[in-house]
C-alpha cells in the first residue's frame, strides 16, 4: 500500500470510530508565553486487530511519530501531531454530524 491508500483507510477508521481534537496550549518559552494550537486523533475500538492495523498503519506512514499511546481499559488509541491531523482532514472531514467520503480516491483506494 502507498502513503495515499494508508491515508484512506486511517480516515476510515477515524471516520468511523474515532476524533480528532485540537485545542490551544499554553507555555513559556524563555520569558514568553507561547500559545500554541495542539492536535490528537484518537481512535476506539475493543476489536484488538483493528486497533493493531491502526498502529500499524500509522507506524509506517509516520514512523518519527513518538506519541502513540494505548489505553487498555478505555480501548483507546491516541496519537499526537499536527501532520498527521492535517493530512486526515485534508482528505475530509471526520465528525460523524459533517461527515463526507474523500472525493479524490482512486476505484481501487474506494474498496479499502
Amino acid at each position: 500500500m502507498n502513503k495515499k491508500e494508508i491515508l484512506a483507510k486511517l480516515h476510515a477508521y477515524v471516520s468511523s470510530d474515532g476524533i480528532i481534537d485540537t485545542w490551544k496550549s499554553k507555555d513559556l518559552h524563555g520569558k514568553k508565553i507561547r500559545i500554541r494550537k495542539m492536535f490528537r486523533v484518537r481512535f476506539y475500538n475493543n476489536e484488538k486487530t483493528l486497533i493493531n492495523d491502526f498502529i500499524d498503519l500509522v507506524k509506517k506512514v509516520y514512523s518519527d511519530s513518538k506519541h502513540i499511546r494505548y489505553s487498555e481499559k478505555r480501548y483507546e488509541v491516541e496519537v499526537r501531531g499536527q501532520i498527521i491531523s492535517k493530512n486526515i482532514l485534508s482528505l475530509g472531514r471526520v465528525g460523524t454530524k459533517d461527515w463526507e467520503f474523500p472525493i479524490c480516491l482512486t476505484n481501487k483506494q474506494k474498496m479499502l
